[in-house]
């Protein structure tokens, strides 16, 4: 994922950054289930390989539109930040998406 442009206050991603991460996407009955590297998990409808996805993280909300097939998710990403009395706005950072098939994300072994 890299950074298009950010003006989020609380993120620190610059514009051109590579950020990695990974997930691991389950696919059944028209939903898929996206778990994050740090083991948020994220539901959405699969309708023509489209899913649109959301994280949140110390109130930035992340919001991912990926088009997944043939083991690549490819698409965009927004930052949404909430203000002091805890509203979202508009996003104030995009990034762009690719990802492709790969290792699953790491798991704590306890």
């Amino acid at each position: 994922m890299s950074a298009d442009s950010n003006m989020c206050q609380s993120v620190s991603d610059k514009v051109g950054d590579k950020v990695k991460f990974a997930i691991d996407v389950i696919e059944k009955d028209g939903a898929i289930n996206a778990t994050f590297e740090d083991k948020q998990v994220a539901t959405s409808s699969f309708d023509g390989g489209k899913a649109i996805l959301m994280t949140e993280v110390q109130k930035v909300r992340h919001i991912f539109y990926l088009t997944i097939a043939d083991g690549k998710a490819n698409g965009t990403a927004e930052g949404i930040e909430a203000d002091a009395s805890g509203e979202y706005g508009k996003p104030c950072a995009t990034y762009k998406v690719s990802l492709v098939r790969g290792d699953k994300p790491a798991t704590d072994k306890k």
